[in-house]
């Protein structure tokens, strides 16, 4: 995903880069394109709630 830094997720990327990618892409998108940036959210909280599951053994 281009240059784009984020303030918010960059020190994210280091413990889960697949998480902070989708985080990152939705706060760079949050304006232009609401619609791309839920859905990004939406795989984040997919995601976050599968490896969850999986760390406690569901």
């Amino acid at each position: 995903m281009d240059n784009y830094r984020s303030i918010n997720f960059e020190t994210f990327k280091n413990s889960d880069p697949k998480l902070a990618e989708f985080c990152i892409f939705a706060e760079k998108y949050l304006y232009q394109d609401p619609i791309t940036s839920l859905m990004k959210i939406r795989q984040f909280g997919e995601l976050l709630a599968k490896e969850l599951a999986a760390s406690i053994g569901l």
